[in-house]
């Protein structure tokens, strides 16, 4: 999922996410109004998908801790040389 346009400029995903939700949270609204310290840099999207990352990791860790048993089922695909991928 690309976060940001081509150009930096341009309003990419994250964005335009930031802007939808702004619409019904004023505090978002009030930060995104201003110009400096919106915390849409490409350093600081690149973090919050790694701790974005790190939190999904947590939960499916946590969930398999549960579990009694576990299986592995593994699948091949081949292409049109019959090469397996």
């Amino acid at each position: 999922l690309p976060l940001r346009g081509i150009k930096e400029k341009a309003d990419g995903n994250q964005k335009q996410f930031l802007q939808f939700k702004a619409e019904s949270d004023t505090n978002l609204a009030c930060l995104l109004k201003m110009k400096e310290n919106v915390y849409t840099s490409p350093d600081i999207q690149n973090e919050m998908i790694k701790l974005m990352g790190v939190a999904v990791s947590r939960n499916v860790v946590s969930s398999f801790q549960s579990f009694l048993f576990l299986t592995k089922m593994i699948d091949e695909t081949t292409d049109i040389s019959n090469q397996e991928q």
